[in-house]
């Protein structure tokens, strides 16, 4: 989830955007008004890495409510895929997290104190400036506006979850996003991570991609954890 939330970071940023037109910028500024007050959606995660020897994809479904969450991941490597589900639930200064791990039938919990990074959402409530230039293009989507997002890329580590020698990545290369906004909101980002693969792993792997969707923002109700996974879910040992 921390993936994830690095990403809507960069795409709600706004402040000290340079080269951008005025019509991109007030678009992300009429955006950051709905999205500071966003406590709850759905969001969407595939991944997608291609090459001439194996193929890869996640799909990660999330429901994020201001207090609990769900996400269930599907995972495909050629063909065999597996299944990885997540509750979530904050009380009294607490998160509470329960998973099951793809093949096990057993549940797990584990308690943690709760902490601002433990917000789901706080990602989409924060300004953050990883812009280095945003324009208006032309949207392929009817109904959508369509931004296209240059990062300062030395933010880009960092934002991926990598070190900044990690191996396969040319972070000194400009990772561009497309971000769609519909009705006030963004509705999709897509990321092509293959622009910024070091020659040797660009010549192997042929598509990297991820797509986010996001939707129902302020509209997903507290999400109740089966009675039967509180009952059975064993707690895991530091």
């Amino acid at each position: 989830m921390k993936k994830i939330k690095c990403f809507i970071v960069l795409l709600l940023s706004i402040c000290c955007l340079t080269g951008c037109g005025e019509s991109a910028e007030k678009i992300l500024e009429d955006t950051l008004v709905n999205m500071r007050d966003l406590k709850t959606l759905k969001m969407t995660l595939k991944a997608e890495v291609g090459s001439s020897l194996y193929s890869l994809e996640i799909l990660e479904e999330g429901t994020y409510a201001e207090n609990s969450s769900y996400i269930k991941t599907t995972t495909s490597i050629v063909g065999n895929e597996s299944i990885n589900e997540a509750y979530s639930l904050k009380k009294d200064g607490k998160i509470y997290t329960y998973h099951k791990e793809a093949e096990k039938e057993v549940w797990k919990y584990n308690i943690k104190e709760l902490q601002e990074d433990n917000d789901d959402l706080s990602a989409v409530k924060t300004i953050a400036d990883n812009y280095k230039t945003v324009k208006k293009v032309k949207s392929e989507k009817s109904g959508y506006t369509k931004l296209e997002v240059t990062l300062d890329n030395s933010k880009t580590p960092s934002l991926l979850g990598e070190d900044e020698k990690a191996e396969g990545f040319d972070f000194s290369k400009d990772l561009i996003l497309d971000l769609y906004i519909k009705d006030g909101y963004i509705a999709i980002i897509k990321i092509d991570l293959s622009n910024i693969l070091t020659e040797d792993y660009a010549e192997d792997i042929t598509k990297y991609t991820m797509r986010f969707e996001l939707s129902d923002y302020n509209k997903v109700k507290e999400i109740e954890i089966p009675k039967d996974i509180l009952d059975k879910a064993k707690l895991e040992e530091e």
